[in-house]
């Protein structure tokens, strides 16, 4: 499972190896100080099911996928993070996201040991989640060449194009959608990347592998409306 405070930071994925673990609890019930609890908003994050909107293995459309176990947070070692916040073009979204959008998603993380290669996936809930993904891509719009920087030590190279085939085939009216080259030090992969938004949802895909081995643009679009079906389905 793909902790909250990753599921929409794709890069972030890549750059920790794509390291799984167990979501964070739901929210905690608030505290009886005798006053009546203020009527919850309409369309509030606690009103959806994050979870249940997102693919299980049965879900998948194609073979060979296994969901990553999950581990806790709590299991893993401390390790720093940059403290500089990451360009889009970098495939780091962090900044166009609102603070609290980690505490309203959810995501897993399939992989296919024997190519090298994973497909992740993940369900956030956000106001003004069509805004949201037109301004991305626009931003993506603007990723027109290679983008170098230094990520956790490591010299990263990224490269953003159109989709092969562009996104016609991947279903949503707002949608936001490339591929991508990425190098991280001496490691070269490769895969494509989706947000697409509906009402205050965003369902976001991204495969990643070896550049000899990635997933390819057919499968992409399957799994990718594989996700939008399901997340989508009750909206």
């Amino acid at each position: 499972m793909v902790s909250k405070r990753y599921g929409f930071v794709l890069s972030a994925l890549i750059l920790v190896a794509l390291a799984g673990c167990t979501p964070a609890d739901g929210p905690v019930a608030a505290a009886d100080t005798g006053a009546p609890e203020p009527e919850p908003e309409p369309s509030s994050s606690q009103d959806v099911d994050l979870a249940g909107l997102t693919l299980t293995v049965a879900d998948l459309p194609t073979g060979g996928w296994t969901l990553d176990p999950a581990t806790s947070d709590a299991e893993s070692a401390e390790t720093s993070t940059d403290k500089t916040a990451g360009e889009t073009c970098g495939l780091d979204f962090t900044s166009l996201f609102p603070p609290d959008t980690a505490e309203n998603d959810h995501g897993s993380t399939f992989s296919r040991t024997d190519l090298n290669q994973r497909f992740i996936t993940a369900v956030v809930f956000v106001n003004d989640a069509e805004q949201l993904t037109s301004e991305l891509s626009t931003e993506l719009d603007s990723c027109t060449g290679p983008h170098t920087s230094t990520s956790n030590g490591k010299d990263t190279r990224v490269e953003i194009d159109e989709l092969v085939g562009g996104d016609q085939a991947i279903e949503g009216d707002t949608k936001s959608c490339r591929q991508y080259e990425m190098a991280i030090g001496y490691t070269s992969m490769s895969g494509s990347f989706c947000f697409i938004a509906d009402g205050d949802l965003i369902t976001t895909t991204m495969t990643t592998g070896p550049s000899m081995s990635t997933v390819q643009p057919d499968e992409f679009v399957q799994l990718t409306n594989a996700a939008t079906q399901k997340a989508f389905a009750a909206r």
